[in-house]
């Protein structure tokens, strides 16, 4: 019997132009016709209100408030069945974090200047907060009686240095379980992922939303080869010198089409 694979292609739908700070599109909405389904994508690295100060002057700090969500997202979960959260590695930006709108902390990179009085705040705490309040949003949201799901954090595997120290990423075999122990910050920030979503469980359920934790973090541990390294340019671009060397993100299709398979089982498993 021959097995047939086919790939739906969905048809974007603009609904707005808005373009954030740093260039991205805040929305797109992609339409399956042949399956009557929607998938929209939101572009929102804080998961919740942040706005860049003194951009002007090239410092590129974050105001970040970490008991606000986002709007641009959280006024739009009722509409949806599943919401997919994600995203760790922008919380390393220079940031002075806000609650009530008074300055509580901030994070290394955020230093210099009239922040030096600030306590400084792990970035896991910041992570930690942030989903909290993201999960807590959608938990308390009316007309929300969907699933929600935390995509853990995924490691990245320079060796040798780091991005910007002449660090790579030249394997081309998975790492044996046990094989390289766990970065700490990846296990800080794994451990504020599911902390945030414990404390928000309980609301959730009362509520009618349902809220789970797609962890994929040890299973991309385990592929240092799954990353583009100096080879993740644009079609026809330079391989060397003009690129940075990209660890951190993932080839497509490859490791992550996991993530995918992972999500479909866990949606089809809990209807």
């Amino acid at each position: 019997m021959d097995c047939i694979a086919k790939v739906a292609q969905p048809v974007e739908v603009v609904t707005t132009a808005e373009i954030d700070v740093t260039g991205r599109a805040v929305r797109r909405d992609f339409h399956y016709g042949s399956h009557g389904f929607n998938v929209s994508l939101f572009w929102s690295p804080f998961l919740v209100r942040a706005n860049l100060s003194n951009a002007e002057l090239g410092l590129g700090l974050w105001d970040m408030h970490l008991d606000t969500p986002d709007a641009r997202w959280a006024a739009h979960i009722a509409d949806f069945d599943y919401v997919v959260l994600s995203g760790t590695n922008w919380f390393f930006r220079p940031s002075v974090y806000r609650e009530g709108g008074r300055v509580v902390g901030r994070n290394g990179g955020a230093a210099s200047g009239v922040h030096n009085a600030t306590a400084e705040v792990p970035v896991s705490g910041a992570v930690r907060a942030a989903f909290r309040t993201a999960l807590g949003a959608i938990a308390a949201r009316e007309g929300f009686r969907g699933k929600a799901l935390v995509r853990t954090v995924t490691p990245a595997h320079f060796e040798n240095g780091e991005w910007n120290t002449g660090g790579d990423c030249v394997r081309t075999r998975p790492f044996r379980r046990g094989e390289r122990a766990r970065d700490a910050v990846v296990a800080e920030f794994r451990a504020a992922q599911v902390d945030a979503l414990r404390e928000t469980a309980a609301a959730s359920q009362r509520n009618g939303a349902e809220l789970r934790l797609l962890d994929i973090t040890e299973a991309m541990e385990l592929r240092p080869d799954g990353h583009p390294s100096r080879y993740g340019h644009p079609p026809g671009g330079s391989v060397e010198g003009s690129f940075v060397v990209d660890c951190l993100h993932w080839c497509l299709p490859g490791a992550i089409d996991l993530w995918s398979e992972l999500l479909f089982q866990m949606l089809v498993a809990h209807q």
